[in-house]
């Protein structure tokens, strides 16, 4: 995993406050490729999916105030292949995890806004920001950004995960072709099941 930034976020006891500002979330990047067995390269691949946006996984309001979406954050071209959340993760479990998994067909890929967790005491809002510009590979790639905030036992508020599975087709260098499927889910976390 590479570190990639840190990013701004807000507790709040209870429905009221008080409120308290963090600086201390984390954004960290890996790269999953998938090479041919006797090459480095394929002679041409592809993968499939389809696009999820900031309404795939929002699913009501949150009283901040100001009132907003639970998930907000999604900006283009290139959208995400998944989106997910798993508490109790890193640090002996003392973390919050948020995955966000894109392939670079378009180029340009970006997490700007925000979206929000909670536990039995807090509400939390995370304003997470990555903009990465990836060229596409001569292999099938996978980027995964993660989002850390130091809690435990967190939920989604007002937004769910984006599950999605991927068909991956490739052709090598001698003209044997073959197809794949990825996914990503709570045990799959950090890299994808392969079938």
């Amino acid at each position: 995993m590479v570190f990639e930034n840190n990013f701004s976020w807000m507790s709040r006891f209870s429905d009221s406050g008080p409120y308290k500002g963090h600086q201390n979330g984390e954004v960290w990047s890996r790269v999953v490729k998938f090479k041919p067995k006797n090459s480095e390269n394929f002679k041409k691949w592809s993968i499939d999916y389809d696009i999820k946006k900031n309404h795939d996984a929002n699913r009501g309001i949150v009283l901040w105030p100001p009132i907003e979406e639970g998930f907000f954050c999604i900006v283009g071209p290139d959208v995400p292949y998944s989106v997910i959340h798993r508490p109790n993760k890193g640090n002996n479990g003392s973390q919050a995890h948020v995955n966000f998994w894109y392939n670079p067909d378009k180029g340009t890929f970006e997490v700007n806004g925000h979206f929000y967790l909670e536990d039995s005491s807090y509400v939390y809002r995370l304003a997470p920001f990555v903009k990465a510009n990836r060229t596409r590979n001569e292999t099938p790639t996978m980027y995964l950004y993660k989002c850390i905030i130091p809690e435990n036992n967190t939920e989604q508020l007002q937004w769910q995960d984006v599950l999605n599975k991927a068909k991956v087709k490739v052709t090598d260098m001698f003209g044997n072709s073959g197809e794949f499927n990825l996914s990503f889910d709570k045990e799959n976390f950090d890299l994808p099941a392969v079938s």
